[in-house]
């Protein structure tokens, strides 16, 4: 799976000084801007799994017969390393909560 390009830190501090009045929250809104940095790359990453799974779905009941084995394998390795890599963050965040 392919990692964004945008450092999540940067990101992080472009949202808080875009907004100088969410810095009065103190830590709640560097948090907030946390979480939210994380939310986002993880919803473009889910879409872009999703719309690879459509092509492939397109690809596979179309009347072409070439073989997809290796793409099916490859999006099936692509959801894994996602789900693996959101997993923990699920108590983290409910800790945080």
């Amino acid at each position: 799976m392919s990692h964004g390009t945008i450092d999540p830190c940067t990101e992080v501090a472009r949202r808080l000084d875009a907004d100088p009045d969410m810095l009065s929250h103190g830590t709640r809104a560097v948090l907030h801007a946390v979480l939210d940095v994380a939310v986002d790359a993880y919803s473009d990453a889910a879409r872009r799994v999703r719309a690879t799974l459509n092509r492939l779905e397109d690809e596979v009941f179309s009347s072409s017969r070439v073989d997809h084995t290796e793409s099916v394998y490859s999006l099936k390795r692509e959801v894994r390393e996602f789900r693996d890599a959101v997993q923990p963050l699920v108590p983290v965040v409910q800790g945080l909560l």
